[in-house]
């Protein structure tokens, strides 16, 4: 008969549940197929070759593509993967492409193959496979609460496709349905059990979302899963309503209903649905149904009650039970909870989780880490013995040959292990265990973690500093250059007495000095300032004297008023008042001044002095100029603060002036020398000096302009003259229109109007805004407005 081996697609169709063995599907079939029980018999204890092989037998047999053993075969090859790749380490989207292809090659050669719904279903089955495999590594996730929202749209995005699915499959057999061949009733009937397996996943995934949260050890985590399970029960009633009465998918969703509303924390509810629920099976009741029942008991504490469903599903014969792995994961809550009132141990404990694997696989394995993991972020006394447990089985794993489930439990113990140093042995493990696998970054991670996050165990500061030293030698060390920063600082906020604590901050000084802000490392240089050695205090100030000749003139009153504020503990520790001095004198606002002026006010040397004058701004014949022993970079400084000075008090101009044209040396910029001539009225002297530097400079245009903003600056007609050709030579330098050329000749035009030269103004503002056609609107009204300005000023 045409579709005689349909049901064997099927099996795979119905049965593609990973998360649980087929004895717990409550929709679902038996089997005549010999061939196709055999590979799910083969897929069940992990004996994965032989299941390939099995299923490339099926693949020769019907050599028609268009036929049912070709997509059987495509099928049973996508499900014996996609088990495998469950039973590994890692279900990635590469694994996802791979686990897929046999049904997805078949559908992009034959979109119309006769089959194509139930190939369809198979691919959707990879996808539910993948997103219940990332659920679980949530739990050792250490990025757990950013991952969450990935997971939670992955799961979204299958329940939107099964609908999908579904909806389609429906439309098919209603199709089918009208037509009443032997052929068609068949087939009728095999898309309405994949309907309602459809149905059952769609609310299976629902619920699904409720897990994730349980991985997250953040406050609204309870919450959020609350609210994710009350939407599983409304997927549900959703499904129902769209199932016959005697559906065996209506009890199934009844169940998921229930499981969901016992999630949202509605105990009572959930006990008599399931009790009315019991009513439509005989007994025994299957084992997913027996995993409800202890449930609500462990979730009312009835641990009494739970312990005699749980011992009479099991006997005494644990290994041989019925198979189920949500009756072997309801034992380990219970065990879990039994621990918790001390009735139970973590070996106990341990030895079930290692049967639940041999019972279920690696898969059921995970899920029973997660269940433990979850209860131990919950904390609770027993959270430290719990904590031990979770790295036993990382030891195990790692015994096992799974170096990367050995590092995720590890660490995920580490995190929750609440005494310090335990918690640091656990992280060395999980760091050796990825390192083990070249897996560097994740060890420098979790050492990192756990010694911030336990900051007293003994070794913590000496474990940060070596995941420091660790990202610091992987290959794209210069991009995580921000993050080697941050955990430096980190270090000395955790550490800042350590003995590892100098090495942290000369290594934090040396990374900033070499950036173009130079402040970066001036600030860094005073993190410890109670701990300073007289050499660190004095490379402090040579940090702090870098970044104050490299600041811009517009910042530098900030600059001068974060000195003293970054100085002041200085202030107070004899070994660095000479530095503190220094900082003060040539670096400070003339406000910190007065604070300091009490440290230094009986002094006779050259730092006192300069406080004195700047205070009182009095100065003469009688101040003294730089000792021979004054460093260029003090000097330097010292020129740039009173430069500053100046500006800020016009009166001190021509002093301060006078003051410094008297040093023997005066090693500072042209711009500072030619501003000082112009303080001292000799404008052709200012004129002179910039004139000869700009001969000599390479970058001609900035120069120009600083020149020019430097002149413009004086009330002499000549600078202001000589500062108009600068700017016109910058124009004539640049392309016509570029922005430089529009900051010159924009900067020309409002320089001739104080110069009593507006008809001049306005005729260039109104030439350019008339005769460059290229010019876009907000530019030409600039010069609108400065041709309109200069008119109004004209006519007053």
């Amino acid at each position: 008969m045409k579709y005689s081996n349909l049901a064997v697609v099927l099996t795979l169709v119905v049965s593609m549940s990973v998360a649980a063995p087929a004895a717990d599907s409550i929709v679902g079939r038996t089997s005549d197929n010999a061939t196709a029980d055999l590979v799910d018999a083969l897929v069940d204890r992990s004996r994965f070759d032989e299941a390939e092989a099995l299923c490339d037998r099926l693949t020769g047999v019907d050599s028609d593509p268009l036929g049912d053993g070709v997509a059987r075969a495509a099928i049973y090859q996508s499900r014996v993967r996609t088990a495998r790749t469950v039973a590994g380490v890692s279900f990635d989207a590469a694994a996802e492409v791979a686990a897929s292809e046999p049904v997805a090659q078949l559908l992009a050669s034959y979109p119309d193959h006769p089959r194509r719904l139930f190939l369809a279903s198979q691919e959707l089955a990879v996808r539910r496979a993948a997103a219940r495999f990332a659920v679980t590594a949530l739990a050792v996730d250490p990025n757990a609460a950013s991952h969450a929202g990935e997971v939670t749209s992955r799961l979204l995005a299958s329940t939107s496709a099964m609908d999908g699915l579904a909806d389609q499959v429906r439309a098919k057999r209603q199709s089918v349905q009208r037509d009443r061949s032997i052929d068609n009733v068949a087939l009728a009937d095999d898309l309405l059990r994949l309907e309602q397996e459809l149905l059952v996943e769609t609310v299976s995934i629902s619920l699904l979302q409720a897990e994730v949260f349980s991985a997250l050890p953040n406050d609204s985590s309870h919450s959020d899963g609350i609210a994710a399970a009350t939407k599983a029960e409304q997927a549900a009633d959703e499904a129902i309503a769209r199932l016959s009465a005697e559906s065996t998918a209506r009890r199934e969703i009844n169940r998921l209903r229930v499981e969901a509303i016992l999630r949202s924390g509605d105990r009572k509810r959930a006990s008599e649905l399931f009790a009315n629920l019991s009513r439509e099976y005989s007994k025994p009741l299957p084992p997913a149904m027996v995993a409800v029942a202890a449930r609500i008991e462990l979730a009312g504490d009835e641990l009494v009650a739970a312990g005699k469903i749980v011992n009479s599903f099991y006997g005494d014969d644990l290994m041989n039970a019925p198979p189920s792995v949500e009756m072997d994961l309801v034992r380990l809550r219970y065990l879990l909870e039994k621990m918790q009132t001390g009735d139970g141990n973590a070996r106990q404990v341990a030895q079930w989780i290692e049967m639940i694997g041999r019972r279920g696989g690696p898969y059921a394995t995970r899920r029973a880490e997660a269940i433990s993991l979850a209860r131990m972020r919950s904390g609770g006394s027993a959270a430290t013995v719990e904590a031990s447990l979770i790295a036993a089985q990382g030891r195990d794993w790692l015994r096992r040959g799974d170096a990367v489930r050995a590092a995720e439990l590890l660490a995920a113990a580490a995190s929750a292990e609440a005494d310090p140093d335990a918690s640091i042995r656990h992280a060395l493990e999980a760091a050796a265990a990825w390192s083990s696998i070249d897996e560097a970054e994740n060890a420098a991670i979790v050492l990192a973690a756990t010694a911030t996050n336990k900051p007293s165990a003994t070794d913590a500061a000496k474990i940060h500093m070596h995941s420091v030293l660790m990202f610091s030698k992987l290959d794209d060390a210069a991009a995580r250059q921000d993050a080697i920063i941050d955990m430096l600082r980190d270090h000395l906020t955790n550490w800042a007495s350590g003995e590892t604590a100098n090495a942290a901050h000369q290594w934090l000084i040396k990374i900033l000095d070499a950036d173009e802000d130079k402040s970066k490392a001036a600030e860094a240089s005073l993190i410890r300032a109670d701990a300073l050695t007289p050499t660190e205090w004095n490379r402090a100030l040579d940090l702090w004297q870098n970044a104050m000749l490299s600041t811009p003139s517009d910042r530098l009153g900030e600059f001068s008023e974060h000195v003293a504020a970054s100085f002041k503990p200085a202030s107070k520790i004899p070994s660095a008042a000479s530095v503190y001095r220094v900082a003060i004198a040539t670096m400070g606002d003339r406000e910190s001044l007065r604070i300091a002026e009490p440290l230094t006010k009986d002094g006779d040397d050259f730092l006192s002095a300069v406080i004195r004058c700047r205070v009182s701004g009095q100065f003469n014949l009688q101040t003294p100029v730089p000792a021979d022993g004054l460093s260029a970079a003090t000097r330097r400084c010292l020129i740039r603060r009173l430069m500053q000075d100046g500006i800020e008090d016009p009166p001190l101009r021509k002093p301060i002036a006078q003051w410094i044209q008297r040093w023997p040396e005066a090693d500072d910029s042209v711009l500072d020398q030619a501003t000082r001539y112009l303080w001292l009225a000799r404008p052709d002297d200012a004129i002179r000096v910039l004139d000869e530097h700009i001969a000599t400079d390479p970058n001609t245009s900035e120069t120009l302009f600083a020149a020019a903003e430097s002149l413009a600056a004086s009330t002499d007609i000549r600078a202001r003259e000589k500062a108009i050709d600068y700017l016109d030579r910058v124009a004539a330098g640049s392309p016509s229109g570029s922005p430089s050329w529009h900051r010159a000749k924009t900067a020309a035009i409002e320089l001739l109007v104080p110069m009593n030269r507006g008809d001049e103004a306005k005729r260039r503002a109104d030439y350019i805004r008339l005769t460059l056609p290229t010019m876009d609107a907000q530019t030409k009204r600039r010069y609108q407005s400065l041709s309109d300005s200069v008119g109004k000023e004209g006519s007053q």
